[in-house]
């Protein structure tokens, strides 16, 4: 009822792109003899860098994120067509921390806000009429919005980071109540990767693993795709209404 079939999707116009820099907080609890605990909290400070680092990162990523969901799924619209709604005016900008990560820095991609895909639907795309207003302004169906996280963490004496990318991509609302989704997507690495303070553009590209990442991103898209297809009732059902 709240996830519409992705073959809807006409024309999707991106919301957000935006890369968050977070810290991992580790908490460990130490019983002792005499039954008494001891919480030992570990933080991490994410290294600050000039916003032309994170920008020249974002300007590598989209056109390849956007090219594969247009491949995968339908049109992507040019960012300017979204931003220069007349509705865009009024999205605020929303991101939180969550239960063991800390936003320490985030930065939108050109002329997006920062909407994190990380959050529940509830939370991350608001009141669904503003939605509904900038799809009718800009002829799109569905609004794509895309976060990726750089999360530091220790592990093995060593202070590593590693990427998690999160795709959500939202349609029309639902009778008067539901925010609907076409598909979430989250993408996490598997192992951290160390680096300097002064991070240069080459070495986050290493630490994203870009070719990896586009590689697996696809991969996502074609699988939900497929578990559509096996599920025959449910465009049947969709097509009903």
């Amino acid at each position: 009822f709240l996830s519409r079939p992705i073959g809807q999707v006409k024309k999707i116009g991106v919301k957000s792109f935006a890369i968050r820099g977070t810290t991992y907080k580790q908490t460990v609890e130490v019983t002792n003899g005499y039954n008494t605990q001891t919480t030992t909290t570990t933080t991490l400070q994410f290294p600050k860098q000039p916003n032309e680092v994170w920008d020249a990162l974002m300007e590598k990523l989209y056109p390849e994120l956007a090219a594969i969901i247009q491949e995968e799924i339908a049109p992507v619209l040019p960012l300017e067509t979204v931003t220069n709604a007349p509705s865009y005016s009024t999205i605020e900008s929303f991101s939180k921390d969550d239960v063991n990560t800390k936003v320490e820095f985030e930065r939108a991609y050109k002329n997006t806000k920062v909407v994190s895909a990380f959050l529940p639907i509830s939370e991350g795309f608001g009141n669904s009429g503003v939605n509904e207003r900038l799809m009718n302004e800009t002829g799109a169906d569905a609004l794509a919005t895309i976060t990726l996280d750089l999360e530091i963490s220790e592990g093995g004496g060593l202070v590593l980071m590693s990427p998690k990318l999160a795709l959500e991509i939202s349609g029309k609302s639902n009778g008067y109540v539901y925010n609907t989704k076409y598909c979430t997507v989250n993408i996490k690495s598997s192992k951290g990767t160390g680096f300097t303070n002064n991070i240069t553009p080459a070495q986050l590209e290493a630490i994203v693993r870009k070719s990896d990442l586009m590689i697996v991103f696809r991969k996502a898209l074609k699988e939900m795709k497929e578990k559509e297809k096996t599920n025959q009732d449910y465009e049947i059902v969709w097509n009903m209404q």
